[in-house]
């Protein structure tokens, strides 16, 4: 199995290297495509005003991992990867997210996006993401997250993904005892209470953070999910088609 890897944390994150170290045993072979500093939030925005690059790394001693770093977003690593370079992997993964991705942040997203951009190149791919919601999280261990996307990538090995469909993973940052199973719920809505604080005295000048809260209270969503320790599975389209308004506007007109 080959398997591409990316995330938007960078490619000396502590993510991507648990999730390849996770995925040794599993996979012949593991290309990294990375960016080469943080693109967090970057949402699936691709580069079109400068070139890319594609630099060689050395990450690993193992012969099994190439790594690249791009100067680019998430989207662009997975694009340069395939449609640059020619590389076709069995699977792309991407993460492991520092932090959670799930409601509305899955729209801004760099690690959801890289995924997203595999799917629409064809290829089954899944987002990865380590998931808490206080800033000051005692655990910070990654390991969990990836032995349970290698299960995952196994499991992708026997039944493929349908077309143009992301699975996006989010693991609870608690020690491992603590975790109470696994839900597939849909996507919720995250909340942020002051999104918005003053970076300046001008009144002009801001900086985005925020404490994240679930704005829509629904026990059938990815964000009640991991709050309430379950690591959650979201299937994600890339086709962003409203289908029941479709077929309303066709039915009832619409005129301007």
């Amino acid at each position: 199995m080959h398997i591409l890897l990316c995330n938007d944390d960078g490619i000396s994150a502590p993510g991507i290297a648990a999730l390849w170290e996770a995925l040794l045993p599993l996979a012949e072979k593991i290309t990294v495509f990375a960016p080469d500093s943080e693109r967090s939030a970057a949402g699936h925005a691709l580069t079109i005003s400068r070139p890319l690059t594609a630099r060689r790394v050395t990450v690993s001693a193992n012969d099994k991992i190439v790594a690249y770093a791009v100067n680019g977003t998430p989207a662009d690593c997975v694009k340069v990867a395939v449609e640059g370079m020619g590389i076709r992997p069995d699977l792309v993964i991407s993460g492991i997210n520092n932090g959670p991705n799930v409601g509305h942040d899955t729209l801004y997203s760099g690690t959801v996006a890289a995924a997203r951009e595999g799917a629409l190149l064809g290829m089954p791919a899944i987002a990865v993401s380590l998931a808490f919601f206080d800033r000051e999280s005692r655990w910070r261990d990654y390991r969990p997250a990836g032995e349970f996307a290698a299960r995952v990538a196994e499991k992708l090995a026997e039944e493929r993904l349908p077309a143009g469909v992301v699975l996006n993973i989010n693991v609870p940052d608690v020690a491992e005892k603590c975790l109470r199973g696994i839900r597939f719920p849909r996507v919720g809505e995250l909340g942020y209470t002051e999104p918005l604080e003053p970076a300046g005295d001008d009144g002009h000048t801001f900086q985005i953070c925020g404490r994240a809260f679930d704005r829509g209270n629904n026990p059938d969503n990815d964000v009640t999910a991991v709050m309430n320790g379950y690591i959650s599975i979201t299937p994600l389209t890339v086709n962003q088609t409203d289908y029941a308004f479709l077929n309303e506007l066709r039915q009832r007109g619409f005129r301007c």
